[in-house]
């Protein structure tokens, strides 16, 4: 059964943070490719501040950033039966975007791909917070 810790006891980490969550990081920014969001990756992590989110404005900075931070486990409204529900959806309802493993700063701890693998993270780069974009199938695999 999936835990919040990984081999190691290192805490798993969540791939799609609010700003505002314990030790959240910029992880990406949210790039669109023929008119659909998709995520850069960093080569490194950035330390959420509020000069950094400040550079966001007058958008959301989560329509800009993908912030990563620690898996909230049961605190979370994505996390039940041991695993993130949302990872499950996206997975299964979602079609890949990319055809080899994108370069991810969080990979070693991330939940995502603890859980599901790398066929989570094929799919992960059109994953946004929060999207100007009308994707209805994006937002019902996110709303459940």
């Amino acid at each position: 059964m999936p835990t919040k810790e990984r081999a190691g006891g290192e805490d798993l980490s969540c791939p799609s943070s609010q700003p505002a969550s314990a030790g959240a990081r910029v992880i990406g920014l949210v790039e669109h490719e023929n008119g659909e969001p998709r995520v850069a990756y960093l080569n490194g992590e950035l330390p959420v501040t509020p000069e950094l989110l400040a550079q966001a404005a007058p958008l959301e900075a989560t329509t800009v950033f993908r912030f990563g931070a620690a898996c909230e486990t049961s605190s979370c409204v994505h996390f039940g039966n041991g695993n993130c529900q949302l990872a499950k959806r996206i997975l299964t309802g979602l079609e890949e975007v990319v055809d080899s493993l994108p370069p991810c700063v969080l990979r070693k701890s991330c939940r995502w791909y603890a859980q599901e693998g790398a066929a989570m993270c094929r799919r992960c780069p059109q994953i946004v917070t929060t999207s100007s974009g009308k994707d209805e199938t994006i937002k019902a695999v996110a709303d459940g």
